[in-house]
């Protein structure tokens, strides 16, 4: 991947210890999907290393990375918070 811009991603503990990955598009599903009031996030996600052999498809590892993703756009948030720049 030389010359791909990227942030990458690397799991350092738990089951999937020592992956590395980035997302990609990060939105949110339609209204018609709504769960209640609110609305399940959709993102993409590519695996750039995954030397243990792990199902980086199954629904346990896009929950346990879309648990991460919602932290850093939740810190992303309260920085621009702190910069003034709501």
């Amino acid at each position: 991947m030389p010359g791909e811009d990227f942030t990458g991603l690397k799991l350092i503990s738990g089951p999937y210890s020592h992956i590395v990955y980035k997302y990609g598009n990060v939105g949110f599903a339609p209204e018609t999907e709504a769960v209640g009031e609110k609305l399940p996030m959709k993102f993409d996600y590519t695996i750039i290393e995954n030397k243990i052999q792990a199902d980086t498809d199954s629904q346990e590892f896009i929950d346990h990375i879309g648990d991460i993703l919602v932290v850093l756009l939740d810190e992303k948030m309260k920085e621009r918070e702190l910069d003034g720049k709501n």
